[in-house]
């Protein structure tokens, strides 16, 4: 990433930002190899390993990425910048924040003027969400032949859909279909007036969900044109890859609708859009609900609106939005639509249970909604796990952030929260420069967690403590 960089410094004149790049390369590489000849074992490793290996790797990516950051900033203030951004970007927690909301492809930003920054860090930021939005290991995987490890990294990476005849081809085929999308995203930008270095940018956070922008009012300033454009690209960044193979290679348009999990999502996108225009009371002009709730669902992060002068009711609505999330197996966080279609099964099928004479009707085929011992129950008792671990993630990391801003306002609290742990990034402007230092942690956390959806982030956290136990036995 820091390699295909450099030509940015080069076409931009910001040759000052070529030696950065190329000291992060150089310590990718070592501490790479420094992790492999230190650690490497060959033995059969077990998914615990690989969920460890995720979660590690989706802090050290972006401990690496803030470097540039820390130094292009640091060189510009030594040749005298004022630059907010710059200023922001100088302190390390401050660049870590940034890199993590990227390589996350969560959006949340506490910059306050992005058009300022060297085009090198435009870019940078941009390009930090598209290959985070897929997946880092997703990248790897795409190049090399697949073994039990490599599956086990990546259903670690919270990806379970494999659509190729082998995990390096279905890893090549989402990369394939990402930059069919990309590269139209940034024909219909041009095509809408967008300028070309911001199309260029934005045509990789829009498909990635990510939501980052090199403006300093997100879309607000944009034509009604551009809005328009921007919608169906984050609607087809929130869909799974596996409808987009499908309707790319087959032709099959009927999946649109067809899939359970992609019709559902086309009804909350529509349904959830004429709420929240009344819940506006009818007043802003359409595209505006229709923006706001389309980012939110499909967890891009993108908005046109100031979300401070909002009510309570249009705020939570959004959160609502955002702890959904779009279709499983696309770059949207959130818990996810397959995963709710599943516990709302599990909730029916416990219904009829108490509305049948005898026990064992339930799991035939003429009851509707059956769950008999198969991988259905266990799916089901997957999703019931992963929505308690979700709610009680957002709770717990709610009740610490009003902790830490004791004047803020508790639903704007709950806003940010969510759009953090869903990797999002829409904001009340509680996210913002002046936030503290255990408040950055905080938000930082929950996008950590959030993009690695808990489990392997637990995992990690409770291996050190077994491996003693583990040890003294």
């Amino acid at each position: 990433m820091a390699l295909i960089t450099l030509p940015i410094a080069f076409i931009f004149d910001e040759t000052y930002a070529v030696l950065p790049f190329l000291k992060m390369a150089a310590i990718s590489i070592f501490t790479g190899q420094l992790l492999y000849r230190l650690f490497y074992k060959t033995q059969q490793n077990r998914l615990w390993d690989a969920m460890i290996s995720s979660a590690i790797a989706w802090l050290l990516c972006p401990l690496l990425g803030a470097l540039p950051f820390l130094w292009i900033s640091d060189h510009l203030i030594v040749q005298g910048s004022t630059s907010l951004p710059i200023l922001f970007l100088s302190q390390p927690i401050n660049a870590f924040f940034e890199s993590i909301s990227g390589f996350t492809s969560t959006g949340l930003t506490m910059l306050l003027k992005p058009s300022e920054l060297p085009h090198t860090l435009q870019w940078w930021r941009s390009f930090q969400e598209w290959i985070g939005a897929v997946g880092l290991i997703v990248f790897v995987l795409s190049f090399i032949e697949s073994r039990t490890e490599e599956y086990q990294l990546y259903y670690a990476e919270t990806r379970s859909e494999r659509f190729g005849r082998n995990l390096m081809q279905t890893s090549r085929t989402i990369w394939y279909i990402y930059f069919f999308f990309t590269v139209l995203a940034f024909l219909l930008f041009i095509t809408a007036g967008m300028p070309i270095w911001e199309a260029v940018n934005h045509s990789l956070t829009s498909i990635s969900t990510g939501g980052f922008t090199i403006t300093d009012d997100n879309f607000e300033g944009y034509s009604l044109a551009i809005k328009v454009v921007a919608l169906p690209l984050m609607i087809f960044g929130a869909m799974s890859f596996a409808i987009h193979q499908r309707i790319l290679t087959k032709l099959k348009i009927s999946e649109l609708w067809k899939n359970p999990q992609n019709r559902i999502f086309f009804i909350l996108l529509i349904s959830g859009t004429l709420v929240l225009y009344a819940l506006l009371f009818f007043k802003a002009p359409f595209i505006e609900p229709a923006f706001q709730w389309v980012s939110a669902l499909g967890t891009c992060g993108f908005h046109t609106v100031n979300f401070t002068t909002w009510s309570t009711a249009g705020k939570l609505f959004l959160v609502v939005g955002m702890l959904v999330g779009g279709c499983t197996g696309s770059t949207v966080g959130g818990i996810k639509i397959r995963r709710l279609m599943r516990l709302w099964s599990g909730v029916i099928l416990r219904l009829r249970t108490l509305t049948v004479t005898k026990e064992k009707s339930i799991v035939q085929d003429d009851v509707g909604i059956s769950f008999p011992e198969s991988h259905k129950s266990e799916r089901l008792y997957e999703a019931s796990i992963l929505f308690t671990l979700w709610i009680a993630t957002l709770f717990l990391g709610w009740i610490a952030m009003i902790l830490a801003n004791p004047s803020a306002r508790a639903i704007d609290i709950l806003f940010d929260v969510t759009s953090a742990l869903s990797n999002v990034g829409l904001t009340t402007d509680l996210t913002n420069a002046a936030l503290s230092i255990p408040s950055k942690i905080i938000m930082m956390t929950m996008m950590w967690m959030g993009r690695l959806e808990i489990v392997p982030i637990l995992i990690l956290i409770l291996s050190w403590p077994l491996s003693l136990a583990n040890n003294k036995k």
